[in-house]
């Protein structure tokens, strides 16, 4: 079977930690301080969420939770709407039991968005409060990533947030040092006209479709070509294969496109199965590219909106190593699909 190859990825390969990174002792004065720390650990690839515990202004543990998902960080089962309030309250009593533990007085929260827009959302905003409101020794939350922060805070029991503060020379220590350079970088998905444009403009192989990765913003992360014979592949290989690539690219939106009927409509049974957000048939006829078929439904989806996934953080000696649990529900089978013939 021919290979797939890789035309475009907006995220370099990451270097692997050859050892633990102790952050114990240092001192944090500051936001400036506090976004220093958090560039130490941040990952444009996944979201995850930190609790730095701190001793007047030393830090004497901390501990992390992540999904390994590019977009969603499952901090106590907590939900906007309908939150776990057992999970929660559980949750809670395990920060003061570390404080406690480790002779803490106050601790700082902190996270990444790997969509590159750092402006807290309102459920980092609900989840602030709620932590504030239920552990004594809130200092702050910052949010990072992309060369901008966010800043939580709460005075005299109101919530403040300073959003897309610029990373300034003193505190960009690794800022995009993992994302490549490249014009294409810019380019958005927003429709199946924009699919169709990037086809004119990205010449491909015969016989190859195309899969294009992208960002919850709909920027483009990934653009590698398929062999059609790659498509003979079952669902369940085939959807693994494209959420594996997401995964690593921090892609939330996966889009296929292709000039050949068969691959289309294994296309379409793998966007009705969630793999997928989209996809197209096309062809080009000179100077012009001509939409040939599309799916009867028209939905844009985060394809990780079906992923369960549990997290469990444990100390040992406060040293604090993830854990992670995964356990995915896939959809059951959608209606048929309906070409249209434009």
């Amino acid at each position: 079977m021919n290979k797939t190859n890789e035309l475009f990825c907006a995220i370099s390969k990451l270097p692997v930690p050859k050892k633990y990174i102790d952050l114990r002792n240092i001192e944090i004065n500051n936001s400036t301080d506090l976004v220093k720390v958090a560039y130490t650990f941040r990952n444009p690839v996944y979201e995850t969420f930190r609790i730095i515990y701190m001793c007047d202004n030393k830090i004497v543990g901390y501990e992390s939770t992540t999904s390994r998902i590019p977009n969603v960080c499952n901090v106590f089962n907590y939900r906007t709407n309908g939150m776990n309030s057992q999970d929660f309250t559980r949750g809670c009593i395990e920060i003061i039991n570390r404080m406690f533990r480790l002779g803490a007085n106050g601790y700082y929260l902190m996270h990444n968005h790997p969509s590159g827009n750092a402006k807290a959302s309102q459920p980092d905003i609900q989840l602030t409060k709620q932590l504030a409101n239920s552990v004594n020794g809130f200092l702050g939350h910052v949010i990072v990533d992309h060369g901008t922060f966010s800043w939580i805070d709460i005075q005299n029991g109101k919530i403040n947030v300073c959003d897309s503060i610029p990373i300034t020379s003193e505190t960009k220590i690794t800022v995009d040092r993992e994302c490549k350079r490249n014009p294409i970088m810019d380019y958005k998905i927003n429709s199946r006209n924009d699919l169709a444009r990037l086809m004119y403009d990205v010449k491909h192989s015969e016989n190859y479709s195309m899969l294009i990765l992208c960002s919850c913003n709909n920027k483009i992360r990934l653009i590698q070509e398929l062999p059609n014979c790659f498509m003979n592949m079952n669902y369940e290989q085939l959807g693994g294969y494209i959420k594996n690539q997401a995964l690593l690219t921090g892609s939330t939106k996966a889009y296929i496109t292709t000039t050949s009927k068969k691959v289309f409509l294994k296309a379409c049974e793998l966007k009705h199965n969630s793999y997928i957000t989209d996809c197209i048939a096309y062809n080009t006829v000179g100077d012009k590219i001509k939409l040939l078929a599309k799916d009867n439904t028209d939905v844009t989806q985060d394809i990780f909106e079906k992923l369960r996934i549990k997290t469990k953080v444990t100390d040992k000696e406060n040293i604090y190593v993830e854990e992670q649990n995964n356990s995915t529900v896939l959809p059951s089978d959608s209606n048929k699909t309906i070409l249209e013939k434009n």
